[in-house]
């Protein structure tokens, strides 16, 4: 299952429109799920936002934060929502 998950949101970075097919998942139940990019974001919004606290603090605390280093990780952040 989570080869099948993994696999769908690789093809989300670049569709906008992706499937989940886990054959047999539980007693000859088999899992078919549409997802759209929109829907992933929204899962993971929560561990994104819980992941830039992270990383700010980590940055701050470390007293390497430069200015165009903290740029970059912004532009990352909003390019990918």
């Amino acid at each position: 299952m989570l080869d099948a998950i993994e696999k769908c949101r690789k093809l989300l970075t670049a569709n906008k429109e992706a499937d989940v097919h886990c054959e047999s998942l539980l007693e000859d139940e088999d899992l078919h799920k549409h997802f759209k990019r929109e829907e992933l974001e929204t899962l993971m919004e929560p561990f994104i936002e819980k992941f830039k606290a992270t990383l700010q603090e980590a940055l701050t605390m470390s007293g390497k934060l430069s200015h165009s280093f903290h740029t970059k990780i912004t532009l990352l952040f909003r390019s990918n929502h």
